[in-house]
């Protein structure tokens, strides 16, 4: 088995390159892994043109399709993904796509591969967990990597990097355990996320009707109004909905890790 390791960052051996060290440290403690990094700073990337591919993306496509794996870490700058992976995503996606006569997009020749996405910001865990400065880069690289069909397996995310120099041991930890689970490609098994999902679901409706109840009861008590049965099913409605709507929202801005 094969990964492929893509830094897209200015230092190779900055955080988001220590982040990338650690995933691959563990991966490679399963003798059937091979992997080789690739920093994005060392190829001089551009777009094909008609007539004219760029024998450079010739040679990282090969690479590609090569690794079974992909694990791709970029810094946050600026509230997105470094230029050099964004760059890199843009040259791509030709390669990347099918496109039938309308301009459509379609997965193409690297569907089925899995990714893992790595990131580092300058935000601290607080502040990154309310204004969840690291999403945008995990979102780009979600929205093109599933778009042309891969499988994402795991993310990563180290906050407060400003000063930093070293990854934190326990940071360190975590990726290595990453490395490991990535090795394994059964280890988050699809049943067992859907039984986690709905159980999600069942705790979720069944507090945000514990939570309607109340506030209905409440109501009815403080306004002293006949509770009748449409009165109270359409304040259940209403208050159910705007509930349920406010915990959708969280659990989708919070879909990605902030620390």
């Amino acid at each position: 088995m094969r990964a492929l390791a893509i830094l897209a960052s200015h230092k190779q051996t900055g955080i988001s390159g220590q982040m990338l060290a650690a995933t691959t440290a563990g991966l490679t403690r399963d003798p059937a892994w091979e992997v080789e990094t690739i920093y994005l700073a060392d190829y001089q990337i551009g777009p094909d043109y008609p007539g004219h591919p760029n024998p450079v993306l010739r040679e990282l496509e090969k690479k590609l399709l090569a690794a079974d794996v992909w694990i791709i870490s970029s810094p946050t700058y600026l509230g997105n993904m470094s230029g050099q992976l964004k760059n890199f995503f843009d040259c791509f996606r030709r390669r990347f796509y099918r496109e039938d006569h309308t301009g459509r997009l379609f997965p193409g020749k690297f569907a089925g591969k899995r990714y893992v996405s790595l990131t580092s910001c300058y935000a601290g865990p607080i502040k990154n967990f309310i204004f969840r400065a690291s999403n945008p880069p995990l979102e780009q690289v979600d929205k093109v990597l599933l778009d042309a069909g891969l499988v994402k397996v795991g993310e990563a995310v180290q906050t407060g990097t400003r000063k930093m120099k070293e990854l934190p041991q326990a940071k360190v930890a975590e990726l290595t355990k990453l490395g490991q689970e990535i090795a394994n490609p059964h280890v988050k098994e699809r049943w067992t996320l859907t039984v986690f999902r709905y159980i999600v679901l069942f705790f979720t409706i069944a507090l945000v009707t514990l939570i309607t109840m109340g506030l209905q009861t409440w109501l009815f008590s403080f306004l002293a109004v006949a509770a009748t049965f449409w009165l109270s099913w359409a304040v259940f409605v209403v208050i159910f909905f705007a509930i349920l709507s406010v915990i959708l929202h969280i659990l989708t801005v919070m879909q990605h890790k902030f620390k």
